[in-house]
């Protein structure tokens, strides 16, 4: 039944931004990507986690919001928070930082390159509400890195008939105790009709697990998307993504189209 109603979901979602689903970086769903957005793009969202999807530390449901910034515009970099339960049953919130580096364009020959970190910094014991004791899994492991990890990837566009295709390949490696179990290579296929670029469907391997989803753009930067975790467990999530330029952009095109009416 949850399977149907996924395909469901597939079958009625709807230009692209570069979301990875389950953290607010860059990427396909549970992977990342070298794309990034245009300097000053913001993206701010959150998503319903499963159990399967979260680190070793979560033994339950939970789930996250963030908001994501690039700049200059190779650099990216994301502020996560996730909902985490502590001894007494009560949520926390750990707080994480994550960047990326493009540090090569894709041009018809080569795919775009870039490197980043997952999890930089965490403060998962400073939260909006209040403070808590430690969880448990934090006490153990002497740290409440859930999410860190290391990574290069690469991606390349093509067209395959009627589609835009994009597909992404990197490889992950994790350090200094971290609760994530991402380790190794991963690699995923974007793909979009030309006739309908608001509808984008995705399938990756994240280096542990194959998962599938669909992303839907609706209306002004919002984006719904959904994904099958091990093709088994349903996450979904809402985005926003704006622009501090747009209005810039804009008048700038508004400027050319007018200066190219006078030289006719």
């Amino acid at each position: 039944m949850i399977h149907k109603m996924f395909y469901f979901l597939l079958m009625c979602s709807v230009p692209s931004i570069y979301a990875q689903t389950t953290s607010g970086m860059t990427g396909l769903l549970n992977i990342p990507s070298a794309d990034t957005n245009k300097d000053g793009d913001f993206m701010i969202g959150g998503n319903f986690l499963p159990q399967a999807i979260t680190p070793e530390a979560f033994s339950y449901n939970s789930g996250n919001y963030y908001i994501n910034a690039t700049f200059l515009p190779f650099i990216e970099v994301a502020y996560t928070l996730t909902f985490l339960k502590v001894f007494d049953g009560s949520f926390n919130q750990d707080r994480s930082i994550s960047t990326k580096i493009k540090i090569l364009n894709e041009n018809d020959n080569t795919p775009s390159l870039a490197v980043g970190i997952n999890d930089i910094i965490s403060t998962g014991m400073t939260t909006l509400f209040k403070f808590r004791q430690k969880s448990e899994y934090n006490i153990k492991n002497h740290s409440n890195q859930y999410y860190r990890s290391m990574y290069i990837t690469g991606t390349k566009k093509f067209d395959v008939n009627n589609f835009n295709v994009e597909a992404t390949f990197g490889w992950y490696t994790t350090f200094m105790f971290s609760g994530n179990s991402l380790d190794g290579i991963f690699g995923g296929i974007r793909a979009k009709s030309k006739d309908w670029k608001s509808l984008e469907f995705i399938a990756e391997y994240d280096s542990q697990n194959i998962n599938i989803g669909a992303s839907l753009n609706i209306f002004n930067g919002f984006k719904l998307h959904a994904l099958l975790y091990q093709q088994e467990y349903i996450t979904a999530g809402l985005q926003y993504k704006f622009s501090l330029f747009a209005k810039n952009e804009v008048s700038v095109n508004k400027k050319v189209e007018l200066t190219e009416g006078i030289k006719m």
